[in-house]
């Protein structure tokens, strides 16, 4: 087993490479495939905006192009994706500019804190609860 396979096909998030000019999705790893429904060639028909609400893309293009800007490795929070059957993901992203295949891309680290965001939820409705 090579790196690459150990730290991007067989990373147990999902991980994902864009064009950083089109924001096409290039590249995904089978825990990108498992966790949002498509399959890989569904996901390099979609751009990284497909993943996102409708009602935050303007926000998210501020965002992008603040990022363009940068080459280290940087953590852009915690936001909002869709699953292919339109179901709201909570997940923390990490990402990294460099070249692949020619190309300027980004190579995008996805952890799901869905999980723990709904937890969190009903432990603070459980607390309102109470407290009435």
């Amino acid at each position: 087993m090579d790196l690459h396979e150990l730290f991007f096909e067989k990373h147990p998030n999902a991980m994902l490479i864009y064009d950083i000019e089109t924001l096409q999705i290039i590249k995904v790893n089978q825990s990108a495939i498992d966790n949002y429904g498509y399959s890989k060639d569904e996901f390099c028909e979609l751009t990284i905006e497909d993943l996102r609400p409708r009602e935050v893309a303007p926000k998210f293009r501020d965002e992008l192009a603040d990022i363009g800007q940068k080459s280290q490795v940087f953590s852009r929070g915690t936001y909002k994706h869709l699953t292919k059957n339109g179901e709201i993901r909570h997940v923390q992203v990490t990402a990294q500019n460099y070249e692949f295949e020619g190309n300027q891309a980004c190579v995008v680290h996805i952890h799901d804190l869905t999980e723990i965001i709904d937890v969190k939820d009903k432990y603070k409705d459980t607390l309102e609860e109470l407290k009435h």
